[in-house]
């Protein structure tokens, strides 16, 4: 299991200064892990739930069948791949979900699902025979949103103060890993979500709070100067 917590500059503490405490008083990330896992472990035992989620790009494209950009993200591979997006999702939620709100932490959510789907099915909508899932996309988007929120927060793995560590470089980490863990397995994981969620993540977040990624920019870089 992973915690987090933040070394914030005090102005910004109040907004991102938090740890995984806040998410039993703001249950939102939890619900979504429980849905998402709920529906994947059904997916896993009835097929053609599965089939019926899976993003296929030529059927988005030629059958219309737009539901897939949505469903996809509520399905797995296995159980490897479940629990990387939980963990993710359930460590870097607080900073966004205390900043954005529920209300806004839900659209950036809902909407990056499908924003991050978008250049795979306009990538692959000729490909019959691709299909691919995952959460990877959304939970990219909250991970940078969180990112920007407070650049300068620290992740502690396991409680352990030796085995802490910047958020951004989680971030960094998670983007290499699953992509690299994707082509490995050249299996249904929908690398190309995992930028383009990101982007998302960091361009939605600017849009709705500009001065704080501003000031948080601003403070990471005046740490990393002479």
């Amino acid at each position: 299991m992973c915690r987090c917590g933040y070394d914030a500059e005090p102005n910004t503490a109040t907004l991102a200064g938090v740890n995984l405490s806040r998410l039993v008083e703001q249950p939102l990330p939890v619900w979504l892990i429980g849905g998402f896992t709920l529906v994947s472990v059904i997916a896993w035992v009835y097929r053609p739930l599965l089939s019926g989620c899976l993003l296929i790009p030529h059927r988005v494209i030629r059958q219309g069948e737009l539901h897939r950009l949505f469903t996809s993200a509520w399905i797995h591979a296995d159980l490897g791949h479940l629990f990387l997006n939980a963990v993710t999702l359930y460590v870097t939620a607080p900073a966004a979900l205390l900043a954005l709100g529920s209300v806004r932490f839900s659209l950036l959510y809902m909407t990056a699902i499908v924003a991050s789907a978008i250049p795979t099915t306009l990538r692959f909508m000729n490909n019959v025979k691709y299909a691919s899932l995952g959460a990877s996309g959304a939970i990219c988007a909250v991970m940078f949103s969180s990112l920007l929120i407070n650049m300068n927060q620290r992740m502690t793995l396991l409680g352990i103060p030796a085995l802490s560590f910047r958020a951004y470089m989680y971030a960094l980490a998670y983007l290499v890993y699953s992509t690299w863990h994707s082509y490995r397995n050249s299996g249904n994981v929908n690398h190309d979500a995992h930028l383009s969620g990101a982007l998302y993540g960091c361009v939605f977040t600017y849009l709705v709070e500009p001065n704080l990624v501003v000031r948080s920019l601003r403070q990471f870089w005046a740490q990393l100067g002479p």
